[in-house]
């Protein structure tokens, strides 16, 4: 995992900000996105294979990124009660908490 990433990370949740995986089931459930049976693993992989595609030393760039993501992620599909992760999910895909 690249140390940097991983305390700059560390530094954004510190102050309040973290990443979230949004996609799967919470957002099926807040706005009917195809993306029933989703999980944070298969978009972190996706994001890796998007990355590779771009050339030699990409996926290496790629492997570090997804470690320090996968460090650091909170899942919205594993929020109780389930509207909860919905409803945050359906903010965030309509940018209606956007500043």
């Amino acid at each position: 995992m690249n140390e940097f990433n991983s305390d700059l990370l560390r530094l954004l949740r510190l102050h309040g900000f973290a990443l979230t995986f949004y996609g799967g089931d919470a957002l099926h459930a807040g706005v009917g996105a195809p993306t029933e049976q989703q999980t944070w693993r298969s978009a972190l992989d996706g994001l890796a294979a998007s990355i590779s595609r771009d050339g030699a030393g990409k996926a290496q760039q790629a492997h570090e990124l997804t470690a320090t993501i996968e460090s650091c992620l909170f899942d919205l599909n594993a929020v109780a009660p389930r509207a909860a992760g919905a409803a945050v999910a359906s903010a965030i895909s309509h940018a209606t908490a956007k500043v």
